[in-house]
């Protein structure tokens, strides 16, 4: 579930992400900067995609930025992308639509998150 609580970033999974070039965190800000490029794009898809009620293109855009978001340990914006792509599957426009409101603030949390492991692992 998204909310307060639960943490942002799954700290052990960018811990080992971090620590593909041995702690330098380079790779790990090369994975961040290719997902921040593409991910408000994304974003912006989901919103089209709802608006025309494409159910089908709803839910792979979703499944896309789920599949990115998770890989870099954002779980929370995997979460909430996970329950787009089932509102998609099951063509509840309205629901998506719902759950598509919350992603802006989301993921300015998980770039925030993910911005700050970056400069303490580069900087």
């Amino acid at each position: 579930m998204t909310g307060g609580s639960d943490p942002v970033l799954d700290t052990m999974q960018v811990a080992d992400l971090v620590a593909l070039d041995r702690g330098q965190g380079r790779v790990f800000a090369k994975l961040v900067n290719v997902f921040l490029s593409g991910a408000e794009d994304r974003i912006v898809q989901l919103r089209r995609h709802a608006e025309s009620a494409d159910a089908a293109a709803l839910a792979d855009a979703a499944h896309a930025l789920r599949g990115s978001s998770g890989s870099l340990g954002a779980v929370r914006l995997a979460d909430l992308c996970a329950r787009v792509e089932i509102a998609g599957k099951r063509q509840d426009i309205h629901a998506a639509k719902a759950l598509i409101a919350l992603l802006d603030a989301e993921y300015a949390l998980a770039r925030c998150a993910l911005l700050a492991v970056v400069d303490r692992g580069t900087g």
